[in-house]
């Protein structure tokens, strides 16, 4: 009886270890996001003040990462190749851009001279 309860216990231990990382498996980098707003020069822009702050033309921002650290980045229905790494994204543009990345809880964060956006899955 004492076997049973024991392996009953290693049984529900095991199931919600992996419960677990299953959970942390799905905050992962790799997803699409989309634009939540912008930071320049100090003053936050969220999605309904773009227009009327002179940044409409970032309301399309979205941003794929796969997990083979590729990915691709649209604005104003223009869209380029992107490598990320190291908390870097570099454009494959020709214009060799990069930006300085964050990322935590589904929320992804680009920093380019005094521009920070913010994306969210």
């Amino acid at each position: 009886m004492k076997k049973i309860v024991c392996l009953a216990l290693v049984a529900v231990f095991a199931v919600s270890l992996l419960a677990g990382c299953a959970q942390q498996q799905t905050d992962t980098i790799v997803g699409t996001y989309h634009l939540r707003s912008i930071e320049v020069k100090n003053r936050v822009y969220d999605r309904n003040q773009l227009d009327q702050s002179g940044y409409g033309y970032m309301a399309d921002y979205t941003v794929v990462l796969r997990e083979d650290g590729t990915g691709s980045m649209t604005l104003q229905g223009t869209t380029v190749e992107i490598l990320y790494q190291d908390n870097a994204i570099r454009a494959l543009d020709g214009s060799e851009r990069t930006m300085i990345y964050g990322y935590e809880n589904g929320v992804l964060t680009l920093r380019q001279g005094n521009m920070t956006v913010t994306l969210e899955k």
